[in-house]
């Protein structure tokens, strides 16, 4: 197997190994998916640095839509809204005619 060419590898070794799995077994698999990723260019390009992570802890809502996560996406070729409240993790998507600010602020 080409390793290289193949789809959905490059989520760290965990995620390959499990992915690789699902389809394909050879003996000691997981040592030769470890070495390939320590030698991917790709992989060494977008490991993040956990050292200089810091855990930000977020004050928790105390009341429905005190805190929301807002955001903008196409699907089908159409604009929407996502707006979450993040006491509840209720969600309301909303098409959009344009995502200029004025058309999003009414959405709102």
């Amino acid at each position: 197997m080409n390793m290289q060419k193949s789809r959905g590898f490059h989520h760290g070794i965990r995620k390959t190994v499990y992915r690789a799995q699902l389809s394909f077994f050879w003996a000691d698999m997981r040592n030769d998916i470890e070495l390939f990723l320590q030698g991917c260019t790709v992989c060494g390009a977008t490991v993040r640095n956990k050292s200089n992570t810091t855990m930000v802890r977020c004050k928790i809502p105390e009341r429905a839509w005190e805190s929301v996560a807002v955001d903008l996406f196409d699907f089908k070729s159409k604009k929407y809204l996502l707006l979450m409240n993040d006491l509840s993790r209720f969600a309301e998507i909303r098409e959009l005619t344009s995502t200029i600010a004025e058309k999003v602020i009414e959405a709102l």
